[in-house]
C-alpha cells in the first residue's frame, strides 16, 4: 500500500518507508485503523530487525576468554 502521493515518501511502500513516517502515521495521521496497524506492524519489524544486528554487532567485538 502506497499512501502518500506527494512529498518525501510519494510514491513508497509502507515497507519502504523512514522509522520517523511510520510513527507519525501511527501517532498522528488521519489514516485509516488498518494502516497504522500496518505501518505500526513495519515500524515493530524495523525495530526487531535494529536489535538483531546491534546484538551481532556486540558479539563480534567481544573477546574471548581463551
Amino acid at each position: 500500500y502506497v499512501p502518500f502521493k506527494k512529498g518525501q515518501n510519494k510514491g513508497k511502500r509502507i515497507a519502504d518507508i523512514d522509522v520517523g513516517s511510520l510513527e507519525w502515521i501511527i501517532h498522528e495521521s488521519g489514516m485509516a485503523q488498518e494502516i497504522k496497524d500496518y505501518a505500526d506492524k513495519v515500524l515493530g519489524e524495523k525495530y526487531l530487525e535494529a536489535e538483531e544486528e546491534a546484538v551481532v554487532d556486540q558479539t563480534d567485538n567481544e573477546e574471548l576468554p581463551f
